[in-house]
């Protein structure tokens, strides 16, 4: 069975009541947290922290997400392990870079290629409307001919 964690006390020494009549427990010091951070490190459960401590899980798990923000996590790998990844950190940099160099290249390539199938669909399509015209007006030149031929002769064209 768990034990209740200790209240937050007043001046006079008596348990905090919330606004809904619950019985507000005591924060998490600082010198909690060290302690914290070890026990989990050490692999106990959530319970097991929070009944050595005698703090609430809601209080833990407050914590552990205020722990676990970005910012804090940028923080505190910027303070511990600067020293030890700062070559990792300058090859995959060097990496990156070359990688968007050869992006770069490759991106500028493609735009060549489309460059250069858009002037190939205007070509086919001046083509195109070129050949249109031209059978336009061959019917039509056809169509005359015919008309010609009809008017002069008097018979209808094969």
């Amino acid at each position: 069975m768990t034990k209740k964690p200790a209240p937050l006390l007043d001046k006079n020494g008596k348990p905090v009541i919330n606004q809904y009549g619950h019985v507000v427990s005591a924060r998490i010091t600082p010198e909690q947290e060290p302690v914290i951070d070890k026990m989990f490190a050490e692999g106990k459960s959530k319970r097991a922290i929070c009944d050595e401590l005698n703090i609430t899980d809601r209080r833990l798990n407050t914590y552990l997400e205020e722990k676990n923000k970005p910012e804090k996590l940028a923080a505190l790998s910027l303070t511990t392990y600067v020293a030890t990844q700062l070559p990792v950190l300058i090859e995959t940099v060097g990496e990156l870079l070359t990688a968007f160099k050869e992006l770069e290249t490759r991106v500028c390539q493609l735009q060549t290629e489309v460059k250069m199938v858009r002037q190939a669909q205007r070509r086919n399509q001046i083509g195109r409307e070129k050949l249109e015209r031209e059978k336009r007006t061959t019917k039509k030149q056809l169509s005359d001919l015919r008309r010609r031929y009809w008017q002069r002769t008097g018979q209808k064209p094969l």
